[in-house]
């Protein structure tokens, strides 16, 4: 584990949406841990969730498997493991907000 000021300034090294490629390390079924070049110390983590390389498809995609080489965007921070979660697709931030229904009308009768 690195000190508080090593996690800080890895944290402003790769801030929430920076691109980050790295190669897969281990393989679990929840997520893979990725190591990066430019830092060999951090742990890098992808879960299930946040691999959707297809996503605009719909197709379905298995997890990479150890020793492939991935590029993801950095989306989360996490102190308490001092690791940082990436994504691998489009960010959620770029995604089209999806329309919704107007609520509930208010329909009392007079």
């Amino acid at each position: 584990m690195k000190d508080d000021q090593s996690w800080d300034e890895t944290k402003l090294a790769h801030p929430v949406g920076t691109r980050l490629q790295g190669e897969i390390q281990a393989k679990f079924p929840f997520g893979v841990f990725v190591s990066i070049a430019q830092e060999p110390g951090v742990k890098v983590f992808m879960d299930i969730a946040s691999y959707a390389p297809n996503e605009a498809s719909g197709e379905e995609t298995s997890l990479p498997e150890v020793g492939e080489k991935i590029e993801g965007t950095v989306v989360d921070h996490v102190d308490r493991d001092q690791q940082i979660r990436i994504r691998v697709g489009q960010p959620f931030w770029d995604a089209e907000t999806p329309s919704r229904p107007n609520g509930p009308t208010d329909s009392s009768e007079n």
